[in-house]
């Protein structure tokens, strides 16, 4: 056997180098888009889009915002991040003018969605009050404030669920009842019914929700899937949005198919040059 020359191997020393930092890339996920709503020095608070370009980034941005009834950037109510939130009052609702179905499924992969929220940013503890992420909705949804689902966070710690306007699902405690104007962190989720894969195409979904680095528990889920990738926020009385970030998730299995892969270039490269 031709043994590999030092040259050839550092080539394949370097390709396998190159490869497993792309691998690390994709173990990160792609993060599709980010919103910290800095927007300082705005003028209009209802510019919802003020200073787009540098607060979000990640790959699609920018992505602009839609609102319906009284949505905010740059009022300081609540004391929130100095006024650098996404406020909504009164039912209004946002939405980001994009379908992030495209990239969950290109990959199949699952969509994750993290943010901070202030269930409420006026009445002290009151269970009745929520901030809601809505997932799926074409367009803003008006009286249907639920279409197709919305997750719900109370102040009292409380997380629920609500599917096209017909029933509360869960309303379980999974974070901890917040102090007036706090936040906390959230992480949503969402698969395939089965838990892996893209939670757009034909083979349903299952929402999980993680509450300030607790566990995650599913809070719904169909074994009919959405058919558009549409993200929005909305609020019953007053509440707040913030540190947005949208991304893919890359599958565990195909992972570890990856660095196997890798690992055993590395170790063919190693037995060719002895």
């Amino acid at each position: 056997m031709v043994a590999m020359s030092s040259k050839n191997f550092a080539l394949g020393v370097l390709l396998v180098t190159t490869l497993a930092i792309g691998s690390s890339q994709v173990a990160k996920g792609d993060i599709l888009l980010t919103d910290d709503f800095y927007a300082s020095g705005t003028t209009s608070t209802s510019s919802l889009n003020y200073n787009i370009a540098g607060r979000q980034s990640g790959t699609l941005a920018t992505v602009d915002w839609t609102g319906s009834g009284n949505c905010q950037v740059g009022n300081p109510t609540g004391s929130l991040d100095s006024g650098n939130y996404l406020l909504m009052a009164f039912g209004s609702e946002t939405r980001l003018s994009h379908d992030f179905a495209t990239e969950a499924n290109a990959v199949n992969s699952p969509l994750t969605i993290s943010f901070d929220v202030a269930p409420e940013l006026t009445d002290s503890n009151d269970a009745t009050k929520w901030s809601a992420l809505i997932i799926g909705s074409t367009t803003l949804s008006g009286v249907d404030r639920y279409t197709p689902l919305a997750i719900a966070f109370r102040e009292n710690g409380n997380v629920f669920a609500q599917a096209s306007g017909v029933g509360v699902y869960g309303d379980v405690l999974l974070g901890s009842a917040l102090t007036l104007g706090s936040t906390e962190h959230v992480v949503v989720t969402i698969t395939g019914y089965d838990g892996t894969g893209s939670g757009f195409s034909s083979n349903g979904y299952k929402v999980a929700v993680s509450v300030n680095s607790g566990a995650a528990a599913t809070v719904y889920s169909s074994a009919t899937g959405f058919t558009y990738g549409g993200v929005g926020f909305q609020s019953l009385s007053i509440g707040g949005i913030d540190n947005l970030s949208i991304s893919t998730v890359p599958e565990p299995s195909s992972l570890a198919l990856l660095t196997a892969g890798l690992i055993g270039l590395l170790a063919y490269a190693w037995r060719r040059r002895r």
